[in-house]
């Protein structure tokens, strides 16, 4: 073949392809969600005269064509790989992999979110809950016990639990949780902890706040399978999905959950919530701003505040067994000025308890 007909075809095969995908892209139906990456897809954009000649229909126009983008997958997985695989990345669109396990950068230290913090608690405290008995704890992200072992760059954990020490009012405990947690201690495509792995954490809890609670090994475990975690679109590389399981007892089956957003009663795990686009939300049906669980036959009339992020999902069914009631409060979906017309404070006891990713980021706390 000569020069000329080598260039005839390269030509040729280059405007097949762009056909080929122009075809696929008006014989497709468009997709409305993403499972694997959790969100919304853009759909076409409405024409109008404001939106053509402010130019927001060419950024929505955009933004649809890369969504609706046909096997937009397979191009996400493959440029992962070969970013991590051919060039030899630590990271892909800040994922990285250790073993099996996926994971997310979280880099820098945000020193004055964590202060930020640290005074919303204080202010809590002195509004709402001086006298009373209260403590906080820090939940280390995954990356904590991974990333200076594999050279990656993660915040500086030292630095924030010594600044929170320093800042959070002295009278507020601190219960320290980095000891009782390691890597596996966590889902592999998720950033959450596991509910069957908190055994140290609910035994450092109750140690520290002067409650009784049995040991894990005394529940019964059910499963929930398969479990595409956060990290799982993220990394675009198809890893092995993950297996939730859930920890069941008498005390968490008589227990109820109301949720003050949708004003009703439910079980404190629900398989249906798990069949959404996230199956965390098994776990008191996933974010709420006010929750209250309660235990009936608990007489003892004990209870505890916990003012928290979506770590505590997973944790308060385990603190049940010495309580009467547990309300979970999350400020990232409710202003605080709101709680004295929820919740009358009286001689319950405390815990702030926030993963290291939203001390980074306490702007969101309200």
């Amino acid at each position: 073949m000569t020069e000329r007909g080598k260039n005839r075809v390269v030509v040729l095969s280059f405007f097949l392809v762009l056909w080929g995908f122009f075809v696929a892209s008006v014989i497709l139906k468009d997709e409305a969600l993403s499972v694997s990456e959790r969100r919304k897809l853009a759909g076409f954009p409405e024409l109008s005269v404001q939106s053509v000649f402010s130019g927001e229909l060419a950024k929505e126009l955009e933004e649809y064509l890369l969504d609706q983008f046909p096997a937009r997958d397979d191009f996400r997985r493959f440029k992962a790989h070969f970013s991590l695989d051919i060039l030899r990345k630590k990271e892909n669109n800040g994922i990285y992999l250790v073993g099996d396990g996926v994971y997310k950068l979280e880099y820098p230290l945000n020193e004055g979110q964590v202060s930020l913090g640290a005074q919303k608690i204080n202010d809590l405290y002195d509004k709402y809950l001086t006298g009373m008995k209260v403590y906080y704890g820090v939940i280390p992200d995954k990356n904590y016990y991974v990333a200076e072992e594999n050279k990656i760059l993660a915040m500086d954990y030292a630095k924030m639990r010594k600044k929170l020490s320093l800042e959070i009012d002295h009278t507020i405990k601190e219960i320290e949780l980095f000891d009782c947690l390691k890597a596996e201690d966590y889902y592999r495509t998720d950033l959450h902890w596991r509910q069957e792995n908190l055994g140290q954490v609910v035994a450092r809890l109750a140690g520290s706040m002067g409650v009784d609670l049995p040991p894990l090994a005394g529940y019964d475990r059910s499963s929930y399978a398969p479990f595409y975690g956060a990290y799982y679109g993220q990394s675009a590389l198809s890893p092995k999905p993950d297996e939730i399981i859930y920890l069941q007892s008498e005390t968490i089956a008589n227990s109820t959950l109301y949720n003050l957003e949708k004003n009703r009663v439910t079980p404190l795990y629900t398989l249906e919530a798990a069949g959404g686009m996230d199956a965390y939300d098994l776990f008191l049906s996933g974010a709420s701003a006010f929750l209250v669980l309660e235990n009936k036959k608990e007489p003892s009339g004990r209870e505890l505040i916990i003012f928290r992020d979506s770590f505590a999902s997973s944790l308060a069914p385990l603190l049940l067994e010495g309580y009467s009631k547990i309300t979970l409060i999350d400020l990232r979906y409710m202003d605080s000025k709101l709680l004295p017309q929820l919740i009358t404070f009286t001689d319950q006891d405390v815990l702030f308890l926030y993963s290291t990713l939203v001390f980074n980021h306490s702007a969101m706390l309200r």
